[in-house]
């Protein structure tokens, strides 16, 4: 009995493979499948071949995450600065004073210590002089020696409308050669600036009060978020503007005064929008007035009376 019963275990755990025809597509898959992974045993192998693939796979998609976020935070790096003499490589935190808040067109920027960090000089043309070409504002940055740095740039027209709500940020004063454009978020009323190269990489961004009426307080961002610069006005009524190290001092400089430029032609705008108002209502109302009579006219005298008609026909 003890045998029979071995027997019928060893009959129980004989599993009868399934048998394919060689001719049959897939036939030699179907009999190594069966002959090595019967019911009952484990696959070892094939499960170490995808633990396997599947490392590898993990691996690799990592890897490419990497290099990416790798390439694009060099990406900085690999950009040549707007004005890279201008760039902060001594102070961990430069400090300079500019007119921010005024009218002037032609003034210095200054260290604390009273250096002359650059030159400023605006350029206005007359819109309305015949003869003139597209009409352009551009404030063109130089250093101490009157050598070109950058210069802001933008197009107007004879109301002082921008053309296309951008400035341009050149090299070397040469308006071919455009560094980095900066937009307002909302052309009538921003609140946010946004400087971005000219292939679209976002280097900076710039929020706050923009002035002229009421507080200035600007903070420039980088594009993860962290402050850079800004620019406040103290109590004494100066404005000074911090650059922290290893940032382009002319690019911070050149998007303050595309800002600025910002604020001056909407200024020029409302003043030229009210001068328009102002002369259309006095034609208005010199329309509906009557015609003015000059004293002693013919129009003032009355009328003659019979006697003096009589008298008048007898001397023609």
């Amino acid at each position: 009995m003890l045998k029979d019963a071995l027997g019928m275990a060893i009959a129980s755990l004989d599993v009868e493979k399934p048998q394919a025809s060689w001719n049959m597509r897939g036939a030699w898959l179907l009999q190594t499948a069966s002959s090595s992974c019967a019911p009952g045993e484990a696959c070892y192998t094939d499960q170490l071949r995808l633990t396997f693939l599947l490392i590898v796979l993990v691996g690799a998609i990592a890897s490419m995450l990497c290099a990416f976020g790798f390439f694009r935070e060099d990406k900085d790096e690999l950009l040549t600065p707007l004005t890279p003499q201008l760039v902060v490589k001594k102070e961990e935190r430069m400090i300079l004073q500019l007119p921010f808040d005024s009218k002037e067109d032609n003034f210095l920027v200054t260290k604390v210590n009273g250096d002359i960090f650059c030159q400023v000089e605006s350029k206005w043309p007359d819109p309305f002089r015949e003869g003139s070409k597209v009409p352009e504002v551009e404030v063109r940055l130089s250093n101490a020696k009157n050598q070109p740095l950058t210069m802001v740039s933008t197009v107007v027209d004879r109301n002082f409308v921008m053309a296309s709500h951008a400035f341009s940020l050149c090299r070397n004063h040469n308006k071919d050669e455009a560094f980095a454009f900066v937009t307002p978020e909302h052309p009538e009323n921003p609140r946010r600036y946004f400087v971005r190269h000219r292939m679209g990489y976002p280097l900076m961004s710039l929020d706050g009060d923009f002035g002229p009426e009421g507080r200035i307080s600007i903070r420039g961002l980088n594009k993860d978020n962290y402050q850079i610069c800004g620019l406040e006005k103290t109590a004494s009524g100066e404005c000074q503007c911090f650059v922290l190290q290893h940032i382009d001092a002319g690019l911070v400089l050149g998007a303050l005064f595309a800002i600025r430029l910002h604020s001056r032609l909407a200024q020029e705008r409302r003043l030229a929008e009210q001068a328009a108002e102002s002369a259309e209502s006095i034609r208005a109302a010199a329309q509906l007035q009557p015609p003015v009579v000059p004293e002693g006219s013919e129009a003032d005298r009355p009328p003659p009376t019979p006697s003096q008609a009589d008298a008048s026909e007898e001397a023609s």
